[in-house]
């Protein structure tokens, strides 16, 4: 699992055009997650994301330093949610 995270860690960044300025581990329930910051071009970059059976779930903030750090990136982060079946399926797969 940690190496899925690392192969699309860097395919973002290069994506993103950016560098990987933190990391930290994130969980739904029972489903672990990372969450990176990216500083890019012209603004930063924040993401957080979940393999499950081999689908990425995932959701991204860009805007200035200060933007994907706000009560507005912590909110929109908050409702991304996995489902139960999401759960279910996790739980089902070994690792």
């Amino acid at each position: 699992a940690d190496k899925r995270f690392d192969i699309l860690r860097d395919a973002l960044a290069k994506a993103l055009k950016g560098k990987v300025t933190a990391e930290k581990d994130i969980q739904q329930d029972a489903v672990p997650g990372k969450e990176y910051q990216f500083d890019l071009a012209k603004g930063a970059a924040r993401l957080q994301i979940y393999t499950i059976a081999g689908f990425v779930v995932y959701g991204v903030v860009e805007g200035s330093k200060e933007q994907i750090r706000s009560k507005e990136a912590d909110a929109f982060f908050g409702s991304l949610k996995l489902t139960g079946k999401a759960k279910e399926i996790f739980g089902q797969v070994k690792r």
